[in-house]
């Protein structure tokens, strides 16, 4: 590497890359194959600096993204499934006028779900009227307004450390290095072919080999038995997968798989027609950093065929799915799984999709902690989606997670025994496309049946749940509804404390197609959806009597706090003595045993501290508020000490120790790291803070999302406060709101869409004078273009409810309104939002700055 010095090309370089860009001809060194800014028509270049990855040269930076602004009409019109496009879309901003060379232009985005995504060539940018105009062939889904993207393969974007171009003309590569290059090494990988394959091999064992650099695959063992690699290293391959297993009875043990283009393992082998076990293995083995240029789907790990296991792994720092499964019978035991779906939204840890064979599944002991994707979905940690079902979940540990499960028509699955904590509960939807469950589906799920003879041994056998299956086909086409309920599901003996526990949803479905008990349920939220099949469906508070008798009597017990976690003060997530789970038989969960295990291949593990957790969150309160802080638990990994500080300084290893919940009446700044010492070394978490500002009537009043609701009636996923429905937030008429609350009607008994939420004013409250809120559907609507509301100010004086305020019909778009109303005397306080008469889709009704004066 030598400076850059060619005029012309420091003049297009950022100011600030100058003098710390460098460049290398590539050409000079023999490389002929300069590969491809994405991975379109032929392999991706990389380039890869101390094992990592470096980012080609892009705009925005990693981690940030712009977003469709428009998607202009006219021209050749293109339809699909999901809307209609004109083969261009706009974009914000000047930055483009700076860029003097665009005719190898790229754009990679999420065009129109969170969890597809697309590299495209630009043909054609437009500076005038900011139009990208993307090469044919378009995404499959179109183009949304809203969506994001960024461009990439720009000379003028190498503004960063680790940023770099390549003038495919010249070989010339320009690098800012991240390290002094003195101390690191640089690789440009050019084999395009794998580096080891067995085949057909029995008992070879492939040993503390490094297997790095290339734009193909690492290791393909293809037939054969007994086959192991061990202890190997595998990292910077440009394949869709580095390692691939068939075969039988072999495997990948205690090996470190890191930085790849694509997926990290495949297992395959086993017979599905006749259910044999191929018993293939991945164990102990730390696998992350996958998916760096296939973004979805290609997780750390893929089982395929039947009978293969993934055991002791630690998977983590993923952007889109964990793991990947089709097929029958594996085994997911014992593995830590984190920072998942890092960059993808409506995405599973564990994923399956589209077929009612994949059955038999053992997903056991395995801990699920700090995973948050983006979007309104985020992450559905166990997702058998579209629908599949059979999976056995037992004994597992869902920590501080979007979401525990998510199925569309899935059947066959026993939850049971699982800790749920600070987590989103489990959905079952009914999917709505009859044509899906039909044969000749775009899905083919009646042929994937035929295809294995599932009303035949050994399927109807194995898998009773098909019996049921085949008795709702009988009906015919007139039952084809019956096909999509998810139905043989059963929910025992589980300990929950989150947000919400069960959500049934969709036509037909009902608690009583369900098994749900012997569940310990502290959440918020106990169930949304039917009880009896009968009733519209509702969201039913923990407390209520209604839910309370409903789930009494299938054994369950409700609590409204504490089941027994003691704030992790353990951290092995075992339950105090005295908690209810020991009257429903709850069985200890060997968390020691989870994530990997030192053996004669793997001799250290390294020490990692996780950031704690802060209960509540950064907030304004009345008079008092009490704060837990909770560990991020290490499975098999030493015990930590929570150490923090309230006056805004950084917590040392002399700071406070916590012990107990803390209690302040005035603002203060917490923060909280986590301490571990590992031989002679101390080493910490991140530092977590919040801040806690205490309020009065008299300093700027008092925020009603600061305050407990003494009564609720809400669409309870759109039930928001500070935040629209997607967690960023609240946008009224282009301004944006740093409080409010997000009260979106729900469909009521008569058909009608209503939401209510009371507050009772008392204490200081009753000094209250006036109530404030600026009113609308909040901007975020505008990617569906649609969403209406009323809203209503109700005022309970000397007993009886008076209106003092209603809106009329607010549309999208429409000038937001402001609320100044007179509430002397009031002892509650009702806010009401209405469909406006038109169906309650996107009436994401906003009260925003809601306060009292």
């Amino acid at each position: 590497f030598t400076p850059v010095t060619d005029p012309a090309i420091l003049a297009r370089l950022d100011p600030q890359a100058r003098c710390k860009a460098l460049q290398v001809d590539l050409k000079s060194l023999g490389v002929s194959d300069f590969g491809q800014p994405a991975p379109v028509g032929g392999p991706k270049a990389e380039l890869i600096c101390n094992s990592k990855y470096m980012p080609l040269a892009r705009y925005p930076n990693e981690n940030q993204w712009m977003t469709i602004t428009g998607i202009p009409e006219g021209g050749t019109k293109y339809e699909t499934d999901r809307g209609a496009h004109y083969g261009r879309f706009t974009y914000e901003g000047d930055r483009a006028a700076r860029w003097k060379n665009t005719s190898d232009l790229w754009v990679h985005g999420y065009w129109v779900h969170d969890w597809s995504d697309q590299y495209q060539h630009v043909r054609k940018l437009d500076l005038d009227k900011r139009e990208i105009w993307p090469q044919p062939p378009f995404h499959g889904y179109g183009y949304r307004k809203g969506q994001r993207f960024y461009f990439l393969n720009l000379l003028e974007e190498l503004d960063t450390p680790g940023e770099w171009f390549l003038d495919r003309a010249t070989g010339l590569l320009y690098f800012w290095p991240p390290w002094d290059l003195a101390k690191a090494e640089v690789f440009f990988p050019e084999l395009q072919k794998p580096m080891l394959r067995l085949k057909n091999t029995e008992h070879v064992s492939v040993r503390g080999i490094t297997f790095e650099c290339s734009r193909s695959q690492a290791i393909i063992v293809e037939g054969g038995s007994h086959n192991e690699v061990a202890g190997c290293t595998v990292r910077n391959f440009g394949a869709e997968c580095a390692i691939s297993i068939s075969g039988t009875e072999s495997g990948i043990r205690s090996c470190d798989v890191y930085e790849l283009a694509g997926t990290g393992v495949s297992l395959q082998g086993g017979d599905r027609k006749t259910l044999t076990r191929a018993n293939n293995y991945a164990v102990n083995d730390d696998v992350h950093h996958v998916g760096q240029v296939f973004r979805t789907y290609h997780g750390a790990i893929q089982l395929g065929g039947v009978g293969n296991r993934v055991a002791h792994c630690s998977i983590h720092d993923v952007p889109h799915q964990g793991i990947g499964y089709g097929g029958n019978d594996h085994v997911i035991e014992y593995c830590e799984f984190t920072r998942i779906a890092q960059e993808t939204g409506d995405v599973g840890v564990t994923y399956a999709a589209m077929d009612w064979t994949f059955l038999g599944h053992e997903f056991r002991y395995n801990y699920f902690h700090n995973i948050h994707g983006p979007g309104s979905l985020g992450c559905f940690t166990i997702y058998p989606d579209l629908p599949c079902g059979g999976i056995h979940l037992y004994g597992n540990v869902f920590y501080d997670v979007d979401q525990i499960f998510h199925t569309n028509s899935g059947r066959g699955m026993v939850i049971e025994n699982n800790l749920f904590l600070h987590c989103r509960g489990m959905s079952f939807s009914t999917w709505s496309d009859a044509k899906m469950f039909q044969e000749g589906g775009p899905w083919r799920m009646v042929e994937n049946l035929n295809a294995v003879n599932y009303d035949q041994p050994p399927y109807s056998t194995r898998y009773p749940v098909l019996q049921r299956l085949a008795e709702d086909f009988k009906g015919g086409t007139d039952q084809i509804v019956k096909r999509a309920i998810p139905r043989d599901n059963v929910i025992r003996g589980n300990v929950s404390w989150g947000s919400w526990f069960l959500r049934l949803g969709g036509p037909k479905v009902s608690l009583e197609d369900f098994k749900v008990e012997k569940n310990l349920i502290a959440d918020e939220i106990v169930f949304t959806g039917s009880l009896d099949g009968k009733s519209k469906a509702a969201s039913y508070r923990n407390g209520e009597a209604t839910v309370a008798e409903a789930f009494g009597e299938r054994g369950n017990i409700l609590v409204k706090d504490d089941p027994g976690f003691g704030d992790l003060l353990t951290q092995d997530f075992r339950l105090s003595a005295d908690s209810p789970a020991s009257k429903l038989g709850f069985k200890p969960i060997p968390f020691e045993k989870i994530g990997l295990q030192v053996d004669a291949l793997r001799k250290t593990i390294p020490t990692i501290v996780y950031d704690p957790q802060i209960l509540p969150a950064s907030r304004t309160f009345l008079n008092k508020l009490v704060i837990r802080i909770m560990p991020t638990p290490t499975a098999g990994g030493p015990k930590c000490l929570l150490r923090y500080t309230l006056d805004g300084k950084e917590p040392t290893s002399r700071s406070a120790i916590y012990k107990k919940p803390i209690r302040i009446t005035d603002t203060a700044t917490l923060k909280v790291a986590a301490f571990v010492k590992s031989g002679k070394r101390l080493i910490t978490s991140n530092t977590v803070s919040a801040t806690y500002t205490g309020t009065r009537l008299g300093r700027g009043g008092v925020y009603l999302s600061d305050l407990k609701e003494y009564d609720l009636s809400v669409y309870m996923p759109c039930w928001k406060k500070d935040t629209n429905y997607l967690g960023t937030p609240i946008r009224l008429g282009g301004v944006e709101y740093a409080k409010g609350l997000l009260l979106h009607p729900t469909e009521t008994a008569d058909g009608k869409g209503r939401a209510s939420v009371v507050y009772r004013l008392d204490g200081e409250l009753d000094k209250a004078k006036r109530f404030k809120a600026v009113i609308g559907i909040d901007d975020a609507m505008s990617t569906y273009n649609k969403g209406s509301a009323t809203f209503i100010v109700e005022a309970h004086r000397a007993g009886n409810w008076v209106c003092i305020f209603e809106s009329g019909h607010l549309k999208l778009g429409d000038k937001p309104q402001e609320v100044d109303v007179d509430i002397a005397g009031v002892d509650q306080l009702r806010l009401i939002s209405t469909d406006a008469g038109d169906g309650i889709s996107c009436d994401h009704a906003t009260w925003a700055m809601a306060r009292l004066e």
